[in-house]
């Protein structure tokens, strides 16, 4: 996942581009999206993509199951990142 650059706002269009700095890679999907909502401090479980696809069995957004290799993961979190998705947490 191409995350060097976030739409922050009401992307794609209306949203102003922010550095993120970080590719992700993984052989779990649902790993790979539920590590990019806790980079731009989102509630996974609010995404019904991820929670669905693990019900479905297509991976796992269970932190504790996922293992995070590569750069400080901490250091690479945006604490503050601009979304229309209020029930993202952010």
């Amino acid at each position: 996942m191409d995350a060097v650059f976030a739409m922050e706002g009401n992307g794609p269009r209306g949203g102003n581009p922010r550095k993120l700095q970080a590719l992700l890679f993984s052989e779990d999907p649902i790993a790979c999206d539920a590590v990019a909502c806790r980079l731009i401090n989102c509630d996974p479980l609010n995404i019904p993509t991820i929670t669905i696809g693990q019900d479905f069995g297509a991976g796992t957004y269970e932190a504790d199951k996922i293992e995070l290799v590569g750069d400080d993961f901490d250091a690479l979190k945006v604490p503050t990142l601009t979304s229309p998705f209020k029930d993202c947490g952010i």
